[in-house]
């Protein structure tokens, strides 16, 4: 059986992972967002 120090510290670390887990896929939809964003608008041609 474990004590109560083993689950919150079990706990501690679920939250952090938790929130790793969470701000990088934050940070990829960010990604896709602006990739989504930049790509309808062709860009202007610049003349040679």
């Amino acid at each position: 059986m474990m004590d109560k120090q083993d689950i919150l510290r079990k706990l501690i670390v679920l939250d952090f992972d938790i929130l790793a887990n969470h701000k990088a896929v934050t940070e990829i939809v960010a990604q896709l967002e602006e990739d989504q964003e930049s790509e309808p608008t062709p860009l202007p041609e610049t003349p040679s």
